[in-house]
């Protein structure tokens, strides 16, 4: 699961690291070679002192004036020539120092590599742009010491991640649960998992020894109703349907009423899959949306599609406010970097991912342990 975006997370910390690596190892024999013209620079002064040693002597006062001017001008001469050089001991010296400094020109064709990464980790611009602006900030100019470049990288890699979940925020789905019925309107595109994944939520709801109803108003799609209903003879629990074609609203509406009249703890609404560029099948879901009230309005997507599952969470987002997210197929997903969109870009959060059939595999989201997940390759 995720694996593609991991594991552009470790080569661009690995990146970094053997940049750096590779820098001081070819600092050292520089320093060496400016050391050794420091050297070469000493034999002409020395020289000179001996000619004015051997000079000095002579006692006509024309000759030593003569003598002192010479001298004046060859140490102008050597001063000017060999002023690259001085503080060449300091240079020298950094070389045996603790620390070093993470620099712009040294990383930017790491930097460059890791957004082409994450944009083909189904990350999108904006995030990318975002993560990377970030490390930057985070990182260049930085003082680090030599031995633990890797793991500072890292630790910035994860203040970043952190930074993107917080965005969203991070709850609990069940810890939501505050009235009684609480009712749940899911919504999505087509064939993206909504009624497996209601009956997953009864079944951990069962387990957690609260009470549920699952509403079948998904009207239109064949055969949806009997799927419900089978996960409802499976799990034991009951599920509020009408014939085909019947108006989902009303569905919904049996549903709650059903719930308010036995003291039933949760609402589960399934609702028709339709694309966010069908107004009709819209319109609908804000009809249901008004008259049901619901206390939480879910997004389930398929986290395979990419991108595009972004654009289609902003349109129901634009037309029912969502509450959250719900990810399925996330063991098909290799590449993962959707899931950081959807905090940076919407910034909603994700309340569970789905990484199988059944009814167990509906883990909730958790931020930290995502975070480990990403940076554990």
């Amino acid at each position: 699961m995720f694996d593609l975006l991991r594991k552009k997370i470790s080569n661009f910390i690995d990146g970094i690291t053997k940049k750096e690596e590779l820098k001081e190892s070819e600092r050292i024999p520089k320093e060496k070679t400016e050391e050794k013209l420091t050297e070469k620079t000493r034999e002409p002064e020395s020289k000179f002192k001996t000619e004015i040693q051997e000079v000095k002597p002579q006692n006509q006062q024309g000759e030593s004036e003569k003598i002192l001017k010479e001298t004046g001008e060859k140490n102008e001469v050597i001063e000017k020539e060999f002023k690259p050089f001085i503080g060449i001991k300091q240079k020298i010296s950094s070389i045996f120092t603790n620390t070093l400094v993470l620099e712009d020109k040294n990383l930017e064709p790491v930097f460059n590599d890791f957004k082409i990464s994450l944009l083909e980790s189904d990350v999108s611009f904006s995030t990318a742009d975002f993560m990377i602006e970030n490390l930057k900030n985070e990182l260049i100019g930085k003082k680090v010491e030599k031995n633990k470049v890797n793991e500072e990288v890292k630790r910035k890699v994860i203040s970043t991640l952190e930074k993107i979940f917080q965005e969203g925020g991070s709850k609990n789905f069940f810890d939501e649960i505050k009235s009684k019925p609480f009712i749940v309107l899911f919504v999505g595109t087509n064939g993206s998992g909504k009624t497996t994944t209601i009956a997953k939520i009864a079944w951990k709801a069962k387990k957690k020894n609260l009470s549920s109803v699952m509403v079948a108003a998904d009207t239109f799609r064949k055969a949806a109703i009997e799927q419900l209903c089978e996960h409802g003879d499976n799990i034991k629990v009951p599920v509020i349907k009408r014939d085909y074609g019947a108006d989902p609203t009303s569905v919904a509406f049996d549903g709650v009423s059903y719930a308010k009249a036995r003291g039933i703890d949760l609402v589960l609404i399934d609702t028709a899959g339709r694309q966010e560029t069908n107004q009709n099948l819209i319109r609908e879901m804000e009809k249901i949306n008004r008259v049901v009230k619901p206390n939480l309005k879910i997004f389930v997507g398929e986290s395979i599609a990419g991108n595009a599952l972004v654009e289609q969470i902003k349109s129901f987002n634009n037309a029912i406010k969502l509450d959250g997210v719900i990810l399925t197929k996330t063991d098909f997903d290799v590449k993962g970097g959707v899931l950081l969109s959807i905090f940076h870009e919407i910034k909603i959060p994700i309340f569970f991912i789905a990484n199988g059939q059944q009814y167990e595999d509906l883990k909730d989201f958790n931020p930290n342990e995502m975070i480990k997940t990403l940076i554990s390759g």
